[in-house]
C-alpha cells in the first residue's frame, strides 16, 4: 500500500466552522506543532509486490511539545452528543456491544461531550503526534496521499490553526460545532498498519504478548492511556479492517471480534472506507478525470454486456471472485452476450468504456477501489458483495451505486441479469451522467472529507452519508 519527497497539497473546503476570532497567548505553543518541511526517510519495501514506501510527510515538529499546564480548566456543563450520532451508534452497534456492559442503550444515553473538551482534545492531539509522522504507504502504483492524510491535513487549514490558538471556551465551542460534540482523532491508522504491522491492535503486538514496552504495542499503549471510556471520539479510517488494522491479517476473514477488543473500540465513531466502522465512505485511490465524451457509447453499442477489469482471483475471501467469474460465464452462455473478466495489458479505460455494466467485486475488505474508479471515469459500477454491502450514500437522495449479493452461486442474481440484458440506452446514459455530476462532491478526497464534516456538524439532513451496521466479523 509510499511519498517521494512529496508535499501534500492543502485541500480547499467550504467553511463548516465559524472562524474563531478571539486569540490568546495560551495557545502560542500550538504553532510549534506544525512543520511544512517533510523529513527524509529511506524508501522501504515489504514482501507484497504491490506495496511500496514513501518518505515521511511530516505534519508536526517533534522537538516542540504543547505545555498543557498553561491551560486553565473550563467550568461549563457537560453536553450530550448530537442526536444523529447517538441514533447511529444505537442502531448500528448491536454486534459491537454483544455481551458487553453497559449495553448499547445505556451507553448511548451516557454519550457526552466533556466540560474540558478543549483541554482533552489538545492532550489527545499531543499524545498522538508520533502517529502523524509515518511514511505514507503506496499501493498498486499510487503513492498517496490517502483519505486519512487528507483528514489529518485539515489541521493545517487556517481556520483550524486559528481555532487551536484560541482560548478554551472558544476552542470548545469550535469542537462542539465542527465535530458533532465528539473529539476528533487525527491518526495515520493505515500508514501505521502497512508498516511493521503497527496499530491499535497489531499482529506484532499480539506476538509480543501485549507487552506494552514493545514497539509494536506503543500505539495501543498510547490510546489506552489517553482515551476516556466515557468520551465519544470520531475518526476517518481507510484500512480494510478499520481500527483493527494489521491485526486482521493474522486471523481468518470470518473471525468475530473479541469482546475485549470491542470494549475498547465502542466509543470511537468511525467513518470507514475499507469496511469496518459505523459509516461507509468511498474507498479512493487517487482521482482520475472523466473519460473523453467521445468514449461514451450507447449501452447497446458496447462490446461487453458485463465486464470486470482486475484480478480474477485477488485477495477476496471464500474464492469470491473465482465463483463470480463462473456465474458471469454462465450468464454469457445463456444470454448469448459477451463478457470481460480479467486484467488488461493495454488501454484498460477503453475496455471499461466498452462495458455496459462494470462489475466491482469486493476485495480483501468489504469494499473495492474499482467501484470508485468506475465512477470517476463516469461509468456505472455494480458492486458485488458476499456479506455486508459496504457502499456509501445508501438510502440517500444520491444513492446511485448498483449492488448485488453473491455467495458462490453459479448464476448471477436475476435482477442483475435483467439489467445487463434489458437496461435501455436512455437509462444507462442518465445513470452515468448522474454519477459524473456527483463525482466532485461525493467521490473525490475533497468531496468525501466535506461529506464527513457535513455529517458531524449537521447529520444526514445535510450530508448524504448514512449510518450502517457495524459488521460482526473482521472482514466478512
Amino acid at each position: 500500500m509510499t511519498v517521494v519527497v512529496m508535499m501534500i497539497t492543502l485541500i480547499e473546503f467550504h467553511d463548516f466552522a465559524k472562524p474563531v476570532t478571539k486569540r490568546t497567548s495560551v495557545r502560542n505553543d500550538i504553532s510549534k506543532l506544525f512543520d511544512d518541511n517533510p523529513t527524509s526517510n529511506q524508501n522501504r519495501s515489504t514482501n507484497s509486490k504491490h506495496v511500496t514506501r514513501n518518505k515521511t510527510i511530516d505534519h508536526y515538529d517533534n522537538a516542540n511539545v504543547l505545555n498543557l499546564n498553561k491551560i486553565e480548566p473550563l467550568k461549563v456543563s457537560v453536553d450530550f452528543i448530537q442526536p444523529w450520532i447517538k441514533k447511529c451508534v444505537k442502531t448500528s452497534s448491536a454486534n459491537m456491544f454483544k455481551g458487553l456492559e453497559p449495553d448499547v442503550d445505556e451507553f448511548v444515553d451516557d454519550m457526552a461531550f466533556p466540560a474540558d473538551a478543549a483541554e482533552h482534545f489538545l492532550e489527545v492531539l499531543e499524545k498522538t503526534k508520533p502517529y502523524r509522522k509515518w511514511p505514507v504507504h503506496g499501493y498498486a502504483g499510487y503513492k498517496g496521499p490517502w483519505i486519512e492524510n487528507h483528514w489529518i491535513n485539515l489541521l493545517k487549514r487556517p481556520d483550524y490553526v486559528q481555532a487551536l490558538h484560541s482560548n478554551p471556551k472558544d476552542l470548545r465551542r469550535w469542537l462542539h460545532e465542527t465535530f458533532g460534540r465528539t473529539i476528533p482523532l487525527f491518526v495515520q491508522w493505515t500508514d501505521m498498519a502497512s508498516r511493521s504491522g503497527m496499530g491499535i491492535f497489531s499482529k506484532n503486538c499480539a506476538k509480543d504478548g501485549w507487552n506494552m514496552t514493545k514497539r509494536g504495542c506503543m500505539a495501543h499503549k498510547t490510546m489506552t492511556e489517553v482515551l476516556r471510556p466515557e468520551v465519544t471520539y470520531s475518526t476517518v479510517v481507510q484500512h480494510d479492517c478499520g481500527l483493527l488494522g494489521a491485526w486482521c491479517s493474522a486471523v481468518g476473514p470470518g473471525t468475530k471480534i473479541p469482546g475485549k477488543t470491542r470494549k475498547f473500540l465502542k466509543n470511537i465513531f468511525v467513518f470507514s472506507a475499507g469496511g469496518y466502522g459505523h459509516i461507509p465512505i468511498p474507498l479512493i485511490r487517487s482521482t482520475m478525470p472523466v473519460l473523453n465524451a467521445s468514449m461514451y457509447k450507447k449501452g447497446s453499442e458496447r462490446k461487453y454486456g458485463i465486464g470486470y477489469l482486475g484480478s480474477p482471483s485477488g485477495h477476496a475471501p471464500w474464492r469470491f471472485r473465482s465463483t463470480l467469474k463462473i456465474a458471469v460465464e454462465n450468464w454469457a452462455k445463456e444470454s448469448g452476450k459477451k463478457y470481460f473478466y480479467n486484467f488488461v495489458d493495454g488501454d484498460w479505460m477503453a475496455t471499461m468504456a466498452d462495458c455496459k455494466l462494470n462489475l466491482s467485486p469486493r476485495g480483501y475488505g468489504r469494499a473495492s477501489f474499482h467501484t470508485y474508479e468506475s465512477i470517476q471515469l463516469g461509468l456505472q459500477p455494480v458492486h458485488m458483495f458476499n456479506e455486508d454491502n459496504w457502499i456509501p450514500y445508501k438510502n440517500s437522495p444520491n444513492d446511485h451505486i448498483l449492488a448485488f449479493k453473491h455467495n458462490g452461486q453459479t448464476a448471477l442474481p436475476q435482477q442483475l441479469q435483467d439489467l445487463a440484458n434489458n437496461m435501455s440506452d436512455e437509462e444507462l446514459a442518465t445513470r452515468e451522467a448522474t454519477l459524473r455530476r456527483l463525482k466532485d462532491t461525493h467521490y473525490t478526497y475533497n468531496g468525501t472529507i466535506n461529506q464527513v464534516l457535513h455529517y458531524l456538524r449537521a447529520g444526514p439532513t445535510v450530508s448524504d452519508l448514512r449510518c450502517d451496521v457495524v459488521p460482526e466479523t473482521i472482514r466478512g
